[in-house]
């Protein structure tokens, strides 16, 4: 063991390594979107095969290269695997925790990644289909780790700027995929490599990750007692796993309101993620070299937003908290409106840069409004909300492809017009309800003995109240060997702690050593 002021830091390498490997699984799902603009090898074969130029993209024998409708069903195929990868989730989580659970689906997004190359070159069109499948179900996990993690290893004072750098992994992906995508399309590695390239990557991060991560900051070598008090205080800890009440929660006022703020925001988001290269490309005859940064650019920028917003929601005292989500959802929503109707109107590409860049980067904010209202109110039970979120992103990304190519099958200007403007009227109608429903108060399903307060629920205790009773756990038996060892635990160890004291902490750190992976 280290320092105290080494090990309070545990909790920051934990928060990077799950941004990392969020980024990454992310991103693999994303390297299509951009590298479909640049496999000319691959169309040069179709040239040279014995199909008649004159065939329409309806002709099922055409390359799929060449049929709008099969790329966009690629695109699909995403949203197909994540519904797929959802349907267990919430019973692999539960039996296995997030680490395994994550880890599995991370190893997966990796294979798969690595294997579509080979997929396009030999499979064929089906065989494309069912890699992208795969990388949809490995980013099922994503939305529910938000919650998962942040409840597990976020101090409550600091929730606000862990979660933002967690839901930041969207803006990474795009920032790493398309920069990388671009730059090695142009390069005589060419496309292939980049699949190669973030699949090696992604098996290497999640290898770190299963051997360094653990499901409860109180089972982690690297975690001092210093850090553990700051990262419980004021939490509820509980003896085994509550039910989720699944119907409590879908007839709440405040959650109604989140869901459908979650269909406008992420549906003018999912516009941008899946088809900015392709708007900026083929509709505003931005070059494929410029379009990956350009395309990335904004998302920087919404990651700098994220890290400004979060710790400054954390740190604002002089307005309540409700208030607080209020207020950064309507920055967020109404400048992305603002800039989606910019873009209905222009046909400059400097000004749908410009518009684009801010859409993106308001939409930042949107993690410290409606996400935040969502981890504030359902505390425990937010995993269960963010697979709900992840099932309405899978319908909005299996809709998108089949929006846009009804809506803009020539990827001309006028017709994305129409596109914008539809986009930004659903945005507007969707975040109605939610500003006259947001709240930051838990639930009542929260509470450890709601729905059934005469059973045998879960004995609870807060980190500044009495010692935990009757507990068999290992968590709890090195809670309450570090809470006799200092009588003043649940604020910080006396200084004034005896040689026998210092010994006792020392023999619990080595307890947890000893029986921690």
């Amino acid at each position: 063991m280290g320092s105290n002021d080494e090990n309070s830091r545990t909790r920051y390498y934990i928060l990077a390594l799950s941004t990392v490997c969020l980024t990454l699984t992310c991103a693999n799902s994303l390297i299509l979107n951009f590298t479909i603009i640049c496999m000319d090898d691959v169309e040069e074969g179709l040239r040279q095969s014995p199909y008649s130029p004159n065939h329409t993209v309806d002709d099922p024998n055409m390359h799929w290269l060449d049929s709008p409708s099969r790329k966009n069903l690629l695109f699909s195929a995403v949203a197909f695997g994540t519904l797929l990868g959802t349907a267990p989730l919430m019973q692999i989580m539960q039996r296995y925790g997030t680490r395994i659970s994550f880890t599995a689906y991370g190893l997966l997004s990796a294979i798969a990644t690595l294997l579509l190359p080979v997929s396009v070159d030999f499979g064929g069109f089906w065989a494309v289909a069912a890699i992208r499948t795969l990388q949809g179900a490995a980013i099922a996990i994503n939305y529910p780790l938000l919650g998962s993690i942040s409840e597990a290893w976020s101090p409550l004072d600091q929730s606000s700027f862990y979660i933002s750098i967690l839901s930041c992994h969207l803006q990474f992906a795009a920032m790493v995929a398309m920069p990388v995508s671009g730059g090695l399309c142009d390069t005589s590695f060419g496309w292939r490599s980049v699949y190669y390239l973030m699949g090696t990557v992604s098996l290497v991060f999640f290898l770190i990750y299963a051997k360094y991560y653990t499901n409860k900051p109180a089972m982690h070598r690297k975690v001092s007692a210093k850090e553990l008090t700051h990262i419980q205080s004021g939490k509820e800890i509980n003896e085994g796993r509550q039910p989720v009440p699944y119907k409590a929660i879908l007839t709440t006022p405040v959650i109604l309101g989140f869901l459908s703020a979650s269909i406008g925001g992420n549906g003018g988001f999912q516009m941008f993620f899946q088809y900015g290269p392709t708007y900026m490309n083929k509709a505003m005859g931005m070059e494929v070299a410029s379009t990956g940064w350009a395309t990335a650019f904004p998302y920087l920028l919404s990651f700098i937003v994220k890290s400004i917003a979060g710790p400054l929601s954390d740190k604002t005292t002089f307005i309540g908290e409700t208030a607080k989500i209020i207020l950064f959802t309507s920055l967020s929503q109404g400048i992305m409106t603002t800039c989606i109707i910019a873009l209905a109107m222009t046909t400059s590409l400097s000004t749908a840069q410009l518009c684009y860049t801010m859409a993106i980067a308001a939409s930042g904010l949107n993690i410290i409004g409606i996400i935040r209202c969502a981890q504030l109110v359902a505390r425990q039970h937010v995993h269960f909300l963010m697979a709900v979120v992840t099932l309405i992103n899978c319908i909005l990304v299996l809709f998108i492809p089949v929006f846009v190519a009804f809506m803009a099958p020539d990827n001309t200007v006028e017709q994305w017009s129409r596109i914008f403007y539809v986009v930004a009227g659903v945005v507007i109608l969707s975040n109605i309800y939610f500003l006259f429903t947001a709240d930051s108060r838990p639930a009542e399903w929260t509470r450890a003995d709601w729905g059934n307060p005469s059973s045998s629920m879960p004995k609870v205790s807060t980190i500044d109240g009495p010692p935990m009773p009757n507990l068999s756990s290992r968590d709890s038996v090195l809670w309450s060997d570090t809470k006799d060892a200092f009588p003043g635990f649940g604020h910080s160890p006396s200084a004034s702690s005896s040689p026998a004291d210092n010994q006792r902490l020392q023999n619990v750190l080595a307890f947890r050593n000893e029986k921690v992976l």
